[in-house]
């Protein structure tokens, strides 16, 4: 799902992204989503530009002021979750920062609300699937013996977060 997100920003013409997640210990989804952006991000020959971590929006205010005032600010910021995204893209329009023309922010979870004015782009998961799924291997007495990881489908949502990179940057 990670590697998916940074296809799609780098699609767009972004080379120069960033990671946002809550300050939380690491949980393996989120370990499995940094490595998948890190792998995708090392195979374009990139590194993330600026790895951002909080508890509250403020946190996300400050750091992103910090990397947007460096000599290679970010154009995109992936993020851990799509509550994380309308943060931070409260976050960037502080700073001036018009979304998705300027600055693009992508999340993962579920697809928003249609009616929403803010329609984060997002990698969705088939969350019913995964709990079926989930509750058959736990059933199965030969994974309980040989325990294996399993990749679950997920897919692109379109939001209105995301957009190609400003010409004046390219």
């Amino acid at each position: 799902a990670g590697g998916l997100a940074v296809r799609h920003l780098l699609q767009l013409g972004h080379r120069r992204i960033g990671w946002a997640q809550s300050a939380r210990p690491l949980t393996p989804n989120r370990g499995l989503r940094l490595s998948g952006i890190k792998d995708v991000v090392a195979q374009a020959r990139l590194t993330l530009c600026c790895e951002l971590s909080g508890f509250l929006e403020v946190d996300f205010r400050e750091q992103l002021r910090d990397v947007l005032s460096g000599k290679s600010p970010p154009t995109a910021l992936v993020c851990e979750s799509r509550s994380l995204v309308t943060s931070l893209v409260s976050v960037a329009g502080g700073r001036g920062l018009r979304v998705p023309e300027e600055f693009s922010v992508l999340g993962f979870g579920a697809p928003g609300d249609a009616l929403n004015v803010l329609r984060p782009t997002v990698v969705a998961f088939e969350h019913r699937a995964m709990g079926e799924r989930s509750l058959e291997l736990l059933l199965d007495e030969e994974v309980l013996i040989h325990s294996r990881r399993e990749v679950v489908g997920s897919w692109r949502e379109k939001g209105n977060t995301t957009g190609p990179v400003p010409a004046k940057i390219r």
